[in-house]
């Protein structure tokens, strides 16, 4: 058909040039969506969200991960039946690791 892969980048590049507002309606109605089809209260579902947050390496030297760069990666966890973060958790970006977000859903304590 004459189609071609997208690139990551490319999609990165397109969505840096959209509203952060549209991301937000997104989330929104992906929420409201989920919340029809959820299981019971009792049982534990997890939205999870990781974000690059980007700081100026002349005030928040010690978070620098580039020649040039700070930042730190912030993991947030939101309990769609309250509609509340239940957790927030900030690490470096050079630490990053695959399971980072599940060690924060498994550090939760839950009251059964």
């Amino acid at each position: 058909m004459g189609a071609t892969l997208i690139r990551r980048s490319t999609l990165a590049d397109a969505n840096a040039q959209r509203a952060p507002g549209l991301f937000r309606e997104i989330m929104f109605w992906l929420i409201h969506k989920l919340q029809g089809n959820l299981p019971s209260a009792n049982e534990i579902v997890r939205l999870t969200d990781s974000t690059t947050l980007d700081l100026n390496l002349h005030h928040y030297a010690w978070a620098k991960f580039r020649s040039t760069k700070a930042g730190i990666k912030l993991h947030t966890v939101y309990d769609l039946h309250a509609c509340i973060p239940t957790s927030l958790r900030w690490v470096r970006p050079v630490r990053m690791k695959a399971n980072t977000v599940f060690e924060v859903i498994s550090s939760q304590h839950v009251d059964g």
